[in-house]
């Protein structure tokens, strides 16, 4: 088998976890679980994992001290975009809808990620990190079909609810994130270049954890400690999307980073999380699968995400 086909195959491998992600948050918030408990919880759990997986990754402890030391409030900053305001707010949206629909909402993650590439332009220290990256125009056609989809299972939803303020709070909880995330991300790949992707994990965590358990601490006071299953269902969220995903998708990614259209091809298997996302909702959580709009917008969501990933 070709190395492009096994990296290909690893890359759905990693979608599958990720997609775990959805669909874990859901059940807590069906077993009246704490959206905050279960945002504060997941990175919890994510730093002693990451702290065993770093090394064995290629990442480095030292490395990673010595990049925030150079720039400690750009990291403090980025890292909070990065990981609190993208999670909590996804947290509480999973409060109010179901997993599948947050999956697909939060592929409008990638028409931010191509809008904020051009940032990568931004000067440290006096000096350009980056060459100029121009706008991604040739990207707009297929944004605008990630976006038609996202609307078209949108409505499909609220066409079967009773729409109330917590429906929209939810809806925008997720743009939120969708747009802090590859914001922050990127900021963090400017201030800090020489870094891995693993480093940066690492890095983002030890910036954040404070923050986590400022998070948790509320979590207590407001609703007292988690159940077993919230500690349980965070504990294997942290693993499957934090840990397996991320290794998975790093070493897929790493097998092919010297072949452009090959690269591109495995970071569109992540259009497979909102597949695995709404198969794992039909299985594990009885939800109904309507071949309307709901079919239809997914599938131009997902052509919209193969189309970005491979465009020349």
């Amino acid at each position: 088998m070709k190395i492009s086909v096994k990296a290909i195959l690893i890359g759905v491998l990693s979608a599958f976890f990720f997609s775990l992600t959805f669909i874990f948050n859901e059940i807590i918030a069906n077993k009246n679980g704490f959206w905050l408990w279960s945002a504060s919880l997941r990175f919890l759990w994510m730093v002693p994992m990451m702290a065993v997986i770093l090394v064995p990754l290629g990442g480095s402890f030292k490395h990673v001290k010595q990049a925030i030391s150079r720039q400690p409030v750009s990291w403090w900053v980025w890292s909070h975009f990065c990981f609190v305001l993208f999670y909590v707010p996804l947290c509480l949206a999973s409060a109010y809808l179901p997993g599948w629909l947050v999956a697909s909402v939060w592929q409008s993650t990638i028409v931010c990620g191509v809008l904020t590439t051009p940032l990568l332009n931004l000067r440290v220290r006096g000096k350009t990190t980056r060459p100029k990256v121009p706008f991604p125009w040739q990207s707009l056609p297929w944004m605008g079909f990630i976006l038609a989809g996202v609307l078209m299972t949108v409505m499909q939803y609220m066409g079967t609810i009773h729409i109330t303020g917590h429906i929209y709070l939810a809806l925008l909880a997720i743009l939120v994130g969708a747009i802090c995330y590859p914001l922050g991300n990127r900021q963090v790949m400017v201030v800090a270049p020489k870094t891995s992707g693993i480093e940066r994990i690492w890095g983002m965590l030890i910036c954040t954890t404070p923050t986590w358990l400022l998070l948790a601490g509320i979590s207590f006071v407001v609703n007292g400690t988690p159940s077993s299953k919230t500690v349980m269902a965070t504990f294997l969220v942290a693993l499957s999307s934090g840990v397996i995903a991320t290794a998975l998708f790093f070493h897929a990614t790493s097998m092919v980073f010297k072949n452009i259209k090959s690269l591109a091809k495995v970071e569109a298997t992540q259009a497979m999380e909102l597949v695995f996302s709404i198969i794992l909702s039909v299985i594990v959580l009885h939800h109904p699968f309507s071949f309307g709009w709901q079919f239809w917008g997914v599938l131009v969501i997902i052509v919209g995400i193969v189309g970005i990933s491979l465009r020349d």
